[in-house]
């Protein structure tokens, strides 16, 4: 419908300029959705805003400034800021510009693209044809490095080979680099050295380990994961960086939080460091605030 939807849920009286409260936001692809909570339970307050595609943040404090005024707070009163987005879903269905390098164990870069042989749709349609990977061919490079299931190193890493692979794809200039090695979930001294080989070759450049991001076994699970991990880094960490600036600048003295995939939250510095943990950022957030709803009802 356009324009703003506001509506207060205020107790007697009018709240206080310095009445605390907490804060719920959840941007989408139209809409930016925020709740103010008044913590001595007086009251709450929503808005509807929408979405500022070309800066995420620009709609959250437009959003910010408004609630808050309606609800006769100050940004100094927020004890709790907790934000949802779908930046990390809609990166990963839109497809978006970002250049991914991956570097894996000797013979099994192509592990991302043949997937398993899982097919849950008609098994007889001639037609389909498996996503492109998240990284293209020409940017998964693969060196000589083997740990068994068990953690024992078969075969040390080529260090020389590591070096001139990273070289490589700092040449390529990509903005983030996945490593997944094979059973580095059962001992990640091979990637961790490959990190440390990365920080001295290609400093600028964001690393994702599968040992840090998912250490479980099965390799094409794990490396899709580290992969996406990877691919969405860059652009998280800059509107999260963008975000918690300008809400520290706007006096909001609470740290900010994020929703979560699994329905908890993580600090936003956490955030930047697992950035896949929040593939279903926005949407969980509905879940979890329906079963409190539904236990509230005794449902």
């Amino acid at each position: 419908q356009g324009g703003e939807n506001r509506r207060s849920h205020a107790g007697v009286g009018k709240p206080r300029t310095d009445m605390a409260g907490r804060i719920g936001i959840d941007t989408g692809g139209t809409h930016t959705d925020l709740v103010y909570v008044e913590d001595a339970g007086l009251g709450f307050h929503t808005l509807k805003v929408a979405t500022t595609p070309d800066d995420l943040s620009r709609g959250v404090l437009d959003g910010l400034g408004t609630i808050l005024d309606d609800a006769g707070s100050t940004a100094a009163a927020v004890t709790r800021f907790v934000y949802g987005s779908t930046l990390v879903t809609n990166l990963i269905i839109e497809g978006g510009d970002v250049a991914v390098g991956l570097l894996t164990t000797k013979g099994f870069r192509d592990v991302i693209e043949i997937g398993r042989a899982s097919r849950k749709l008609n098994i007889y349609d001639i037609h389909w044809r498996p996503p492109a990977p998240l990284v293209p061919r020409h940017l998964r490079l693969d060196v000589d490095e083997r740990i068994d299931h068990e953690g024992a190193i078969v075969t040390p890493l080529d260090e020389e080979a590591a070096r001139v692979a990273l070289r490589h794809l700092r040449d390529a200039r990509v903005e983030s680099i996945a490593v997944c090695f094979l059973n580095a979930y059962a001992n990640p001294v091979h990637e961790q050295k490959m990190a440390a080989l990365a920080a001295e070759e290609c400093p600028e450049i964001e690393i994702s380990l599968s040992s840090d991001v998912v250490r479980e076994f099965r390799e094409y699970e794990r490396m899709s994961t580290t992969a996406v991990n990877a691919y969405v880094a860059g652009p998280l960490t800059r509107h999260l960086d963008d975000l918690a600036a300008n809400v520290a600048k706007e006096g909001v003295p609470a740290t900010p939080a994020i929703m979560r995939s699994n329905g908890g939250v993580m600090t936003f510095a956490a955030a930047k460091r697992l950035p896949v943990a929040l593939t279903h950022s926005g949407p969980m957030g509905g879940i979890v605030g329906g079963t409190a709803i539904a236990a509230a009802c005794g449902l």
